[in-house]
């Protein structure tokens, strides 16, 4: 009795039992690479429709701020409507140093400081820096806080990137020769460490990163030797804005190409991330696993997926 058993059981893992059914297919695609960002649906601003969006910003008070040309918008990082601010006609930027103070430029060459609380704390005149009248409607491009009242700014009709610090104007790079070149520059991002400034000089297909104290000395260059660009994943057509993260990896949005291009700091591609629309600004967590990129009338979110077993990239 044993032995009939013991064979039936044999035949039924050797033969399997009833009607046998192919196993489905594999996906050619397999899972995402932690290299690769997808996108992340969150709850309420997935129904926004903003208007000609200029800025986003994830604060080191760990919201979300959003920035038209005349409204601050604050939500959590998983899209909650936090609070909505009034601010000076004309803003094209957003910054918040690491006290939580918010700082806006206008396009007139205004800087306002907030409190956390979106309360007006001081006034920064920068409009003396322009010398033409006519270019006044397009002053200022972009700003960051290198800490507080600590600001690097950039203009693209001037072609011109400053630093204020101590109330004294450093000139970080202006139309030229050599490594302070640029043209029409879309986005500043400085970091006290490694003491760089970055920023996308938009017309000459580039990113430039210099020392943030002078003298300038260049750090790091991406977007090779040509101002025509291209379309290789190493090369850019207008590059309009530059983030880096804690393991100093640059984030480019390339606007030209729809992409984000992810490098590390030695110049190496890191990865592509194909967008379906002409991107406007960018903003990265500080592990660079979150990415949050504005376009003209909504915001989308993109995340490194985790792989389990192998966990995220830092």
């Amino acid at each position: 009795m044993k032995k009939i058993l013991y064979f039936s059981i044999l035949g039924m893992v050797i033969f399997g039992c009833g009607k046998k059914f192919p196993l489905p297919e594999e996906s050619n695609q397999g899972m995402p690479s932690e290299k690769e960002y997808v996108e992340i649906q969150n709850t309420e601003w997935d129904n926004l429709t903003f208007s000609h969006l200029k800025d986003v910003l994830l604060g080191e008070d760990g919201y979300v701020y959003v920035l038209s040309s005349d409204t601050l918008y604050k939500f959590s990082t998983t899209g909650e409507y936090g609070n909505i601010f009034s601010v000076l006609d004309g803003a094209v930027s957003v910054t918040q140093d690491v006290e939580e103070n918010i700082y806006i430029a206008t396009n007139k060459g205004m800087v306002v400081k907030y409190s956390w609380s979106a309360e007006p704390q001081d006034t920064f005149d920068f409009s003396f820096l322009c010398n033409d009248s006519t270019l006044l409607d397009s002053f200022l491009t972009s700003i960051d806080a290198a800490g507080e009242n600590h600001l690097v700014l950039s203009s693209a009709p001037l072609n011109l990137v400053v630093r204020f610090y101590q109330d004294t104007i450093d000139t970080i790079a202006t139309y030229g020769t050599g490594i302070e070149y640029t043209r029409r520059p879309m986005g500043v991002y400085a970091r006290t460490y490694p003491q760089i400034v970055l920023y996308a000089s938009s017309q000459n297909n580039w990113v430039e990163g210099l020392s943030l104290i002078p003298p300038h000395f260049s750090m790091i260059h991406l977007g090779g030797d040509s101002y025509n660009g291209g379309t290789d994943d190493t090369l850019f057509l207008n590059p309009v804005d530059v983030y880096m993260d804690d393991s100093s990896c640059v984030y480019v949005l390339d606007k030209g190409n729809r992409a984000m291009k992810k490098f590390d700091f030695e110049g190496s591609l890191v990865t592509v991330l194909s967008l379906p629309d002409d991107p406007v600004a960018i903003t990265v967590s500080h592990d660079g696993k979150t990415l949050y990129i504005a376009f003209d009338d909504r915001i989308r979110k993109y995340k490194l997926p985790e792989i389990p077993g192998e966990g995220g990239e830092q």
